[in-house]
């Protein structure tokens, strides 16, 4: 009975000694664990102090704004600069006829003709402009003028104008309105109310502007502009003048009445401030002039 008694003791003591055991080996993990967060705990505080004291640290690791995310577009302009600006090409005709009245042949540009160069004008990319909105411009421009306000301007040009969507300016000598072979005034209002026909002056008698006082300039030019501005209902700002005949005076005249004066292919001779405006070149287009003709006038401006 002893014998059982000392075996349990023994027994006893050696569960006692192994649960001791276990619970000192599971507290050194504890001990490890709580060591190693310690630790990091501790990183964490010296890279967050580092990333205090360190602006460019923190600049890396800040986050984008939506507009760093999303930067804005820039618009065209810093995308494609814009073209230097050119002056735009001015056209003069006459009449638009298969069949001249006029010895004066050249003046008779055939309809056909005339249809192919605004075409061509079109395919070029060229915008039309009346010959009152004259500026330098990025795109490439063209300003139709057609002289002295002949009938076939509504007969044949104006249905051209509407078939392409071109615009073009009509010089009219005022006393020549209603008479044979030219506009009449109901025409020039049917054609002015399409928004696709303006009218300027060509003087009250198409006489040589230049051959004449500055009291018979002024006349010329003012009895036209008054003609004009009371049938049409608006400002008269453009002047062509007769066989682009002028001179300083006359640039002089055109100017106290007008915004815009248009001589032949003669270069500006007085291309001074005030008077440049005044003596604007245009190129004479005649009959049989073809479309590669006409563009091949642009050459070298």
């Amino acid at each position: 009975m002893r014998k059982r008694e000392k075996i349990g003791i023994v027994c006893i003591l050696a569960a006692l000694l192994l649960c001791g055991c276990l619970q000192k080996s599971q507290k050194f993990p504890q001990a490890e664990q709580t060591e190693a967060q310690t630790k990091l705990q501790t990183e964490r505080q010296t890279e967050q102090a580092a990333e205090q004291t360190d602006p460019a640290k923190e600049k890396t690791t800040s986050c984008l704004s939506p507009e760093q995310v999303h930067p804005p577009r820039q618009g065209l302009q810093s995308e494609e600069p814009l073209l230097a600006p050119v002056r735009p090409q001015v056209l003069m005709y006459h009449a638009v006829s298969d069949t001249p009245f006029s010895p004066l042949t050249s003046l008779f540009v055939r309809p056909a003709d005339l249809r192919a160069h605004i075409d061509a004008l079109q395919q070029q990319g060229y915008r039309f402009y009346f010959a009152d909105e004259y500026a330098e411009r990025p795109e490439k421009s063209v300003i139709l003028t057609f002289d002295d306000g002949y009938e076939d301007n509504y007969t044949e040009l104006f249905p051209i104008l509407q078939e392409s969507g071109a615009v073009a300016t009509v010089f009219l000598i005022q006393n020549c309105v209603g008479q044979k072979n030219y506009l009449s005034e109901e025409q020039i209002l049917q054609m002015q109310a399409s928004g696709l026909v303006r009218f300027g002056c060509h003087t009250a008698d198409h006489v040589d502007l230049a051959g004449q006082s500055a009291q018979e300039m002024k006349e010329q030019m003012q009895s036209c502009k008054r003609y004009l501005e009371a049938l049409l209902g608006e400002p008269c700002r453009s002047v062509a003048y007769p066989y682009g005949s002028y001179n300083e005076n006359v640039c002089r005249a055109a100017r106290e009445l007008f915004s815009f004066g248009y001589t032949t292919d003669n270069p500006c001779r007085f291309a001074k401030t005030g008077n440049a405006l005044m003596a604007l070149p245009r190129h004479y287009i005649s009959r049989g002039m073809s479309a590669v003709g006409v563009l091949e006038r642009f050459d070298g401006e």
